[in-house]
């Protein structure tokens, strides 16, 4: 039994955004990732808008060239989280230091919050 047009479109479009947050992660430009994986540039920016899909040699390649793993770029997220705490995780990765530092304040201040309503 094949898969879907919708699940091959939805799985694709994962794994651009998970290849791009990854590339951002580390701070590399699309022009770094593509001598990376010695393809061109515009070949990385169709895979990263889902205009193209990575072959599953190239997607190890970009795995072990972007550090994480294979399941990383097309799961659906670490076993156990919810899709918002998905999404939590994916959009940290991409922040810079600021943005990473306002996070863990907000989530400073609700923990406190909450343990302060407990307590009183």
């Amino acid at each position: 039994m094949g898969r879907s047009k919708g699940t091959n479109s939805q799985l694709k479009q994962r794994v651009a955004r998970r290849l791009r947050d990854a590339r951002l992660a580390r701070d590399w430009s699309q022009e770094q990732l593509a001598a990376a994986l010695d393809v061109s540039t515009q070949s990385v920016s169709r895979y990263e808008c889902g205009a193209l899909a990575l072959s599953l040699d190239l997607l190890d390649r970009a795995a072990r060239v972007l550090k994480i793993s294979v399941e990383n770029l097309v799961g659906e997220g670490p076993a156990g989280l919810s899709p918002e705490e998905s999404e939590l995780i994916e959009g940290w990765r991409v922040l810079g230091e600021r943005g990473r530092q306002a996070v863990l304040e907000t989530v400073r201040w609700g923990r406190d919050v909450l343990e302060s309503r407990r307590v009183g």
